[in-house]
């Protein structure tokens, strides 16, 4: 999975969890370069059974950026974070489910959440 992340976002980090909601991070080798976060399922794990018919959810956390944040909000109430990512299975590459996250003015520095659940 390859995302890059709105601008706003700031100390990202990244999480996978099964479908039964355990932390499964370490299936798979995680990347942050500026805004684009990578995860890719480890070899060890691609070459077990019970890897597959899983649901995986990615969940990308961050901080908002308080200049940035304000500037994209402007004179509005909020500003609304949309969100995909790109998930290459088998040399073909598919668009994940759109995630929006709401920054809101008064919260400048609350903590934003995307989330991409991956195909089974």
């Amino acid at each position: 999975m390859i995302d890059t992340v709105d601008p706003v976002m700031r100390n990202l980090s990244v999480s996978v969890f099964n479908q039964a909601g355990e932390n499964v991070t370490n299936r798979f080798t995680t990347n942050i370069s500026g805004q684009t976060v990578t995860v890719t399922a480890r070899s060890s794990w691609l070459n077990r059974q019970d890897f597959y018919g899983e649901t995986y959810r990615v969940q990308i956390q961050g901080r908002l950026h308080e200049s940035r944040t304000l500037n994209a909000i402007g004179n509005n109430d909020s500003y609304t974070i949309k969100n995909r990512a790109t998930l290459n299975v088998d040399g073909r590459s598919y668009r994940s489910n759109e995630v929006e996250s709401k920054a809101l003015d008064a919260k400048v520095n609350q903590d934003i959440s995307l989330h991409y659940l991956t195909p089974k």
